[in-house]
């Protein structure tokens, strides 16, 4: 798949770059943004030649060359957001902006790889993940040192947080909204409206609230809670036009927001009924919600229930306890109100 739509606004142009990505999501989006005197690259799709050709086909649309670009900006880590950075800066050195806990993530830190991967080996032991959960770990470390991973080395990283400006669109304003991912940033542009929210909201699915530790303390971050903050956050803007990280451009973000944030209360609300009936494991609840996808999509259904449970435990709707290394949940009667 590969299209391409441009929208202006007085002075500011964007051209959305939709390619195809080898992962379950889809295509992915990446924008060319020029606003300012300057053109940023926003998100850098995957690292494959069609994304690269369709990328020279958009600038070349709109009158430019991969020298014309002043900055790259990163929503977030993701490989499916990052893949054309090496080949744009290898051609033309440029500022890539990011969040500062983007840094050790796209640098592959081996001290931050290796701790997080002791994170999710102690975790899935302590869900009863049992074989599954072992054979996934054991994939994980095959890659910590892979050559074939995406490494941002030689790149010019330049932290940025919420309330700081890129230099090259000073007019840009960032929200820091962690869920999706520690790192996650949108970029909001008050003069026309148009937010750019990489993976906070998309269309056509749900984002996937995942499960990570806080590489500051080893302790699992609460990221179903984030991601619902964040979206809260989000809801009161007047937006015009939300360009995603994946799915059509599209309007009117607070019905989505209200309907994304009802689901999850929803599938909280189950696995809460589920408890009310006896004490479970969160493998157990695993079983039980995603029957069918557990084997073929694990990391996604472990880091979906963990962290619906840790929403309910941050309600005091449910309790836990560790009997033997591993995680019991019980519900208390009360209901979950948000």
């Amino acid at each position: 798949m590969r299209e391409i739509h441009t929208w202006v606004d007085r002075e500011t142009a964007v051209t959305a770059i939709t390619v195809s990505t080898p992962f379950p999501v889809g295509p992915v989006n990446m924008y060319l943004l020029e606003k300012e005197g300057s053109v940023v690259l926003i998100d850098a799709a995957v690292d494959s030649d069609e994304a690269w050709n369709v990328l020279l086909e958009a600038l070349q649309q709109r009158g430019l060359t991969i020298e014309s670009i002043h900055a790259i900006f990163l929503t977030h880590h993701h490989v499916d957001h990052v893949g054309l950075v090496n080949r744009v800066v290898t051609r033309h050195p440029v500022p890539v902006y990011v969040h500062p806990r983007s840094i050790p993530r796209l640098l592959r830190d081996p001290a931050y790889l290796e701790g997080r991967l002791r994170f999710f080996e102690k975790l899935y032991e302590r869900m009863g993940c049992g074989e599954l959960g072992a054979n996934y770990v054991k994939r994980l470390w095959k890659g910590v040192h892979s050559k074939d991973k995406i490494r941002l080395d030689g790149v010019d990283l330049r932290p940025v947080e919420e309330g700081e400006t890129i230099p090259e669109l000073s007019k840009l304003e960032l929200y820091y909204v962690p869920g999706h991912a520690v790192d996650h940033l949108m970029a909001w542009d008050r003069e026309t409206g148009w937010l750019f929210g990489g993976d906070l909201l998309l269309p056509h699915i749900s984002s996937n609230a995942l499960v990570e530790p806080d590489e500051r303390t080893w302790r699992r971050m609460k990221t179903v809670c984030q991601y619902r903050e964040s979206m809260l956050r989000c809801a009161p803007l007047p937006v015009k036009r939300i360009f995603p990280g994946h799915g059509s451009v599209f309007t009117d973000h607070a019905s989505l927001i209200d309907h994304r944030i009802q689901r999850i209360d929803q599938k909280a609300e189950r696995l809460r009924q589920w408890l009310l009936k006896a004490p479970k494991t969160p493998m157990e609840l695993c079983e039980i919600m995603y029957p069918s996808k557990l084997k073929a999509e694990f990391p996604l259904v472990a880091s979906e229930v963990m962290g619906l449970l840790d929403y309910l435990d941050d309600k005091g709707q449910i309790e836990w306890k560790e009997a033997d290394g591993t995680y019991i949940y019980h519900a208390k009667e009360k209901k979950l109100l948000c």
